[in-house]
């Protein structure tokens, strides 16, 4: 029964989250069917919809905690539902316009001197950044361990949820897995401390009654993130079958849809996809032939190389004609968006429903088409001669806001890299002349290596 229940309430979230007429006659219709007594009927109705200031999946809880209770006199459904399900919600209320703190929250995953920035932090964030953080305060003490677990979720795990909408606690085992695999970018190491992490958050839900069983049970995490020539391989998008993948898009949605997809498949994403929700149709210089990327102050942060294909599928987009790109190009319109940046829960929807405008096409991962662009650069680079660490960093830049690049990001994409080609990739040494950089990389077969993998993958280089 709890599983049916939790299956119903689920699909009452996914579908019909904003309607509460309907969701109280979903709710009948299954207490109806299930229950016995029109009082239990009513008391579901009551506890799944009447409780104000409740978030959607504590009132689910409560539902959970209502059924709990029926034929045991001694415990008041309230009670229970208190005692067994809100403790790890104590913390907070979340709602859209503010936070209203019942416990303090001493850990919320950046710094702050002053209750007021503190707020502000706090407010920033969305109710799935709001639970972890209330997580890792109840469940840990030191911030030798907070912190690192924040940044895995943050930086790896919290994309997901906006994604699909829904705490990394209601993923199905297959959810998981296939987020776990598709974060081909990430080392083997933090895929696999995100892997712990899941685990124990849904643990920790499961402790509280939230969840009805932990989906990371069952899954060997070690495994899962255990990287090969054929699942690397799987993930890349060469450019033309890709473009004749978001044309067959185009019959179904429209050019709203398919946009974030385009532009993320030539690298033009950046955190929380900022770098195409702030690009404007002037920032394309097409005698450069690159994308210009601008910070909140207007300064330039990067130029993303790209080519005719992107400009020439962005205005077929728009439908405009050959004799008004140039007026297009001029725009100072947002390419996402005519009069304001759009936020990053809308280029996720967008993407959802491109990618199930196409049948038995899941969503295409951001993170893959940006590893594909990352191999196309380097295997031009690799036409001439061969790479080097150096080479990998320079690569990562153009796509890393502020520059943020560290050692182990340099590593993991040499890793894919060499991984994919079989070509080694030697360490750059700054102390070294020129010259004697430029004699180790000398390849006279590079042209031909290169057109051999690029036959090897599926890919095409210009």
């Amino acid at each position: 029964m709890m599983k049916e229940l939790d299956e119903e309430l689920q699909k009452i979230v996914d579908r019909e989250y904003n309607n509460q007429e309907l969701i109280k006659a979903v709710n009948y219709e299954f207490a109806k069917k299930n229950f016995n007594t029109n009082i239990t009927i009513q008391l579901f109705i009551e506890n799944t919809i009447e409780i104000k200031d409740m978030h959607i999946y504590q009132k689910i809880a409560f539902a959970k905690a209502s059924y709990s209770t029926l034929g045991k006199e001694e415990l008041n459904p309230k009670k229970y539902f208190h005692d067994k399900y809100i403790r790890g919600y104590e913390s907070y209320v979340y709602k859209p316009d503010e936070i209203k703190m019942k416990k303090k929250l001493e850990f919320i995953g950046q710094k702050y001197k002053t209750d007021e920035e503190k707020q502000k932090i706090l407010q920033s964030y969305d109710e799935y950044q709001i639970s972890k953080v209330t997580y890792l305060n109840n469940e840990y003490d030191s911030e030798e361990v907070k912190n690192p677990y924040w940044s895995i979720y943050n930086n790896n795990l919290h994309y997901a949820e906006v994604a699909h909408r829904k705490d990394l606690k209601f993923f199905t085992q297959e959810e998981i897995e296939s987020t776990i695999k598709s974060c081909i970018y990430a080392s083997d190491s933090t895929r696999r401390s995100m892997g712990v992490f899941w685990k124990q958050y849904c643990q920790y839900s499961y402790d509280r009654g939230e969840i009805s069983v932990n989906p990371c049970v069952e899954i060997n995490f070690k495994d899962l993130t255990k990287n090969n020539q054929k699942i690397l391989k799987e993930r890349l998008y060469e450019i033309d079958k890709f473009l004749n993948l978001c044309r067959l898009m185009m019959s179904n949605t429209n050019e709203l849809h398919i946009m974030p997809l385009v532009l993320a498949r030539y690298g033009i994403i950046g955190k929380q996809a900022i770098f195409m929700r702030r690009l404007r149709w002037k920032d394309i210089d097409k005698e450069k032939m690159v994308v210009n990327i601008y910070d909140e102050n207007k300064e330039l942060m990067s130029t993303i190389p790209i080519d005719n294909k992107l400009v020439d599928f962005l205005i077929h987009l728009q439908g405009v004609k050959t004799d008004q790109e140039e007026v297009m190009l001029k725009s100072n319109a947002y390419i996402l968006g005519v009069g304001k940046i759009i936020n990053y829960s809308t280029v996720n929807s967008r993407v959802n429903i491109a990618c199930k405008s196409v049948d038995g096409l899941e969503r295409i991962p951001f993170g893959d088409l940006l590893f594909t662009r990352q191999l196309e650069l380097l295997l031009t680079i690799r036409k001439d001669r061969r790479i080097n660490t150096e080479d990998i960093r320079k690569i990562l830049a153009i796509f890393t806001e502020n520059n943020n690049i560290n050692s182990v990001k340099i590593t993991t994409l040499k890793d894919r890299y060499e991984e994919l080609t079989g070509d080694i990739v030697p360490k750059y040494y700054y102390n070294r002349s020129k010259e004697n950089v430029k004699l180790e990389l000398m390849d006279e077969n590079a042209g031909q290596f290169v057109n051999d993998i690029c036959k090897k993958l599926g890919l095409s280089i210009e």
